[in-house]
């Protein structure tokens, strides 16, 4: 099994898959650019590469956003290294897939987080003001 993986085209198919499972499309599109005869030209890996380099993308520009409440389009488009218009094409299917909870506005070219609704924080904050209504109840019972 070892001398499959000195051969060049296995170990760029290795390569192409370990940047694929890391999500890291920097490594992902240098090695398409790098290699694109050997990937490319290999008729079952072609049909698949395009929907690879997609799903890459997707998981990527997710990472980014996500430790943000807010963050520029730009700014995203520039860490996955596509232009704005495919940024805001690939956030519109993260966010009607439900795999990022925001919302796109339009007229800063923001991407807002819905952080507050789903967090740890919130929930604790809500489990807080429930016990507060609880307490009040109580109080207010025991008022004459």
């Amino acid at each position: 099994m070892n001398r499959y993986k000195s051969d060049p085209e296995i170990e760029t198919m290795m390569m192409l898959h370990s940047a694929y499972q890391k999500n890291n499309i920097r490594d992902f599109d240098a090695l398409l650019k790098r290699k694109k005869t050997s990937i490319t030209g290999d008729a079952f890996t072609s049909m698949y590469v395009e929907e690879m380099r997609r799903n890459v993308r997707l998981a990527a520009l997710a990472d980014s956003a996500r430790p943000f409440c807010r963050v520029s389009i730009g700014y995203l488009a520039q860490e996955i290294g596509v232009r704005k218009e495919e940024a805001v094409n690939l956030l519109r299917v993260l966010i009607l897939d439900e795999r990022l909870k925001a919302h796109i506005h339009g007229k800063d070219d923001m991407l807002i987080l819905d952080k507050w609704e789903n967090s740890s924080t919130a929930k604790a904050a809500q489990g807080l003001a429930n016990q507060l209504v609880k307490i009040e109840s109580a109080v207010l019972r025991r008022l004459p």
